[in-house]
């Protein structure tokens, strides 16, 4: 899919933004999470954000995030909706939010 048909489908601006994520997703078997895994946001919209991580997660996946930002934490859970390899050993996550409240939306976008 071309980057524009992507741009084109967002709800909410993405703010390109940088921070520390913590994240875990659920077991392969969807029963319990899988080892914590790090990374580092590019984008953060209130609707989602997109994460550059060693890690490679299917699409579908459930993930429990937590992101630094500044002295604040937040903490989201979101669904995997798309994976780009963009190196040997690294790959972006589109993530869609879930579960966040809205206080923590503000916080991403300022």
């Amino acid at each position: 899919m071309a980057a524009s048909k992507a741009l084109d489908r967002r709800r909410s601006p993405r703010v390109e933004s940088i921070h520390l994520v913590t994240f875990e997703a659920e077991g392969a078997d969807g029963v319990g999470p899988s080892a914590v895994e790090v990374g580092r946001t590019l984008d953060v919209s209130v609707s989602g954000v997109r994460v550059e991580t060693t890690t490679e997660i299917a699409p579908g996946r459930e993930l429990d995030l937590e992101i630094a930002v500044g002295e604040r934490v937040v903490r989201a859970q979101g669904r995997v909706l798309h994976v780009e390899r963009v190196a040997e050993d690294r790959w972006e996550l589109g993530v869609q939010f879930t579960a966040v409240t809205h206080e923590d939306q503000v916080v991403l976008v300022e």
